[in-house]
């Protein structure tokens, strides 16, 4: 438990725009390196969220414009 909450805390805070030297030292990592392991990692995060959004938005102005196409053109009631 104690493990991983070590390594969520600098996850969190470089989610929250924290500077990576200032969390290099909080987290007593000799090397830089090892703190841009987290800013890589933070960095996907950001990418997926961003490609999800992307996605949503797309689905959601197809809907949109469905909607609107019906609401313009509604169907015609057949008499059969």
């Amino acid at each position: 438990m104690v493990h991983s909450l070590r390594y969520s805390t600098p996850t969190f805070a470089l989610l929250n725009d924290a500077n990576p030297t200032r969390m290099q030292k909080m987290m007593r990592h000799q090397h830089y390196a090892t703190t841009e392991i987290y800013v890589e990692e933070v960095q996907r995060l950001l990418e997926g969220a961003e490609d999800a959004v992307t996605q949503i938005w797309d689905v959601y102005t197809i809907v949109l414009q469905r909607l609107v196409h019906r609401a313009i053109w509604p169907a015609t009631p057949s008499h059969g």
